[in-house]
């Protein structure tokens, strides 16, 4: 099955290659033993391994960008440093751009791997229902207050983030070229 998916994949590609369109792929982790659900300590335990290892399978078929789950089951790991190394290591193994999906956490648990994903090598996030899934259960009113509190200039938590992923990207490009830069060029 393994072989046949990424023979699909390749596929793909190719045709993006072809009529010049990015192609973003977004594997999801699952267990190969039926006995051991995706939510269970074993699993949590193998899943940055199963998380970094697709990642460095699949970046080798012609993706543009992959869409990557956060390594890290958060339920069964509050550690930030495991998080960042798990980040880490799939950077180190990965050879395009990588991006983190939401998965429908809670917004609160998604900034923190945000946090920790941009810091440990990821380009950025696509992300949906961790960003919008709280204004489906209120009123209209509120969901419209929500709306606009989201478009307000300024909000700081905003900005912090959008200045997290401008780091990375600036960092990236400067390794992309072959340049050298101090923590404090970066962030200038």
């Amino acid at each position: 099955a393994a072989a046949a998916i990424e023979a699909t994949i390749e596929q793909v590609a190719e045709q993006c290659r072809l009529s010049d369109i990015p192609l973003f792929v977004e594997p999801l982790a699952y267990s190969l033993t039926p006995d051991v659900s995706t939510s269970s300590t074993a699993f949590a335990a193998e899943r940055p391994r199963i998380v970094r290892d697709t990642a460095r399978r699949l970046s080798g078929l012609g993706a543009t960008v992959l869409k990557l789950e956060f390594p890290v089951d958060h339920k069964h790991n509050a550690d930030q440093n495991a998080w960042l190394e798990a980040c880490m290591e799939i950077s180190q193994v990965c050879s395009v751009p990588w991006v983190l999906l939401s998965a429908g956490v809670d917004f609160e648990q998604f900034e923190q791997q945000v946090l920790a994903a941009c810091k440990g090598g990821a380009s950025g996030v696509l992300a949906g229902r961790a960003i919008w899934k709280e204004s489906i259960a209120v009123s209209v009113e509120q969901r419209a207050e929500f709306l606009k509190v989201l478009r307000a200039p300024g909000n700081p938590e905003d900005e912090a983030l959008k200045a997290l992923i401008e780091d990375r990207l600036r960092q990236t490009e400067s390794e992309r070229l072959g340049l050298t830069l101090t923590d404090e060029e970066v962030l200038q």
